[in-house]
């Protein structure tokens, strides 16, 4: 009897994380599951933890701490493939972990470019804190593994040439929503324009205070005609600020909803969402926004924000150099005509870009190409010059290659 392709999906925080890592990763092993391949999620301890996600009981949990003697416990599992979940240091850990137990692996990368190498650069596991060295490792992690996964194709410009061939970028798909969307009638009969912020108040970086006051600017004196309302979802962290922003405000006009897992809870009555963040990965939110056919406003400085925004004319992008550009954004997209065409554009953009088919698609098409290439752990790549290896030849062999 043939044994089944076995494929482990390294996620540290599986038992305890709720984000987008945890959520592709749940996806990804129900779907494989339908395959036929074995699947075993490997993530670090965490006692009387459960998914967060739903997962196919078909689909083992192994917990281990990863890295650690020779990762016998992860050796018995008799894998045939790694696909790691990176951030930040993760990347390498991944690699060391397929050269102890000789397997191949794949490496999705969990945040926009920009960010995992300063993330690398700035974790203290490394014994180096330059950006350049960093920028170089990663092409050098990425080079040694069987395939790359990038969440959006825009992110491939960050590869070089000798490991195009193996980096597959797309985007994720909202596999298995069923979405309910307003008709036009109930559109037309609704009370307020309701605006929409996901988890933006959980910290500094989602920045939600700023599009909180940019709403409340918009409200105020004979600016609009419109009548606004302003949701959140997911923790407010910042009640006493948001006390002080909307003082004056009728009480309706601003609701703070908590954690949500309902989806058309969240975005089908909506007609603006609003990401205000400095930084994100491939946001979900705006996919999610698209899905819906509601318009986007975020910052043209927040790397993984942008590109979406700028491929599918989704939305705007705003300047934080004058906080006065959020409250006019948010007028502009009262404007019927004007939100119709984003959402539509956003619409379109989701239906070719997003459906569950290309998704599973691609990452079949990635999983069969690496299981079909040889180990390259222990290999540098024939592509790479002496002078290209040059910048962190002696981090990749204290890292990867040599013996520890």
């Amino acid at each position: 009897m043939t044994r089944m392709t076995t494929i482990g999906l390294l996620v540290p925080a599986f038992l305890i994380g709720k984000g987008g890592a945890e959520k592709v990763a749940s996806l990804l092993a129900n779907y494989l599951c339908t395959l036929n391949f074995k699947v075993i999620i490997v993530c670090r301890p965490a006692a009387g933890k459960s998914a967060s996600y739903p997962v196919s009981d078909r689909v083992e949990i192994h917990q281990s701490p990863l890295l650690h003697a020779d990762c016998g416990d992860i050796h018995a599992l008799n894998l045939d493939l790694i696909i790691g979940f990176a951030m930040m240091g993760f990347s390498d850990e991944i690699a060391m972990i397929a050269k102890k137990i000789k397997v191949k692996y794949v490496i999705q990368e969990c945040t926009n470019p920009k960010r995992m190498i300063r993330l690398m650069a700035e974790d203290k596991n490394y014994p180096f804190n330059d950006i350049n060295y960093t920028y170089w490792l990663r092409q050098a992690i990425y080079a040694h593994s069987n395939g790359v996964r990038l969440t959006n194709p825009a992110y491939k410009n960050s590869i070089t040439n000798n490991t195009l061939y193996k980096t597959h970028a797309f985007y994720n798909s909202l596999v298995g929503l069923e979405v309910k969307r307003l008709s036009q009638k109930q559109k037309e009969q609704k009370e307020f324009f309701d605006i929409v912020t996901v988890g933006a108040f959980k910290n500094k970086n989602k920045n939600g205070l700023a599009a909180l006051k940019g709403f409340v600017d918009a409200t105020h004196g004979n600016r609009s005609n419109v009548k606004m309302r302003f949701h959140s979802y997911g923790k407010n962290n910042f009640e006493q600020e948001v006390k002080e922003l909307i003082k004056g405000l009728p009480k309706e006009s601003v609701v703070f909803h908590g954690i949500s897992s309902d989806i058309n809870e969240i975005y089908a009555d909506k007609d603006l969402v609003i990401l205000p963040s400095y930084e994100e990965g491939m946001p979900n939110v705006v996919l999610e926004a698209m899905t819906f056919g509601i318009p986007v406003i975020a910052y043209d400085d927040c790397a993984g924000a942008d590109d979406i925004l700028n491929a599918s004319k989704c939305g705007l992008l705003i300047s934080r150099s004058d906080e006065t550009n959020m409250s006019d954004a948010i007028i502009k997209l009262t404007d019927k005509e004007t939100a119709e065409a984003f959402a539509t554009a956003g619409l379109e953009y989701a239906q070719a870009h997003f459906s569950a088919e290309h998704w599973q698609k691609n990452w079949l098409a990635l999983i069969e190409e690496a299981l079909k290439m040889p180990n390259q752990s222990t290999v540098i790549p024939k592509q790479y010059s002496k002078k290209e290896f040059q910048a962190y030849s002696d981090i990749l062999e204290y890292r990867i290659l040599g013996d520890y």
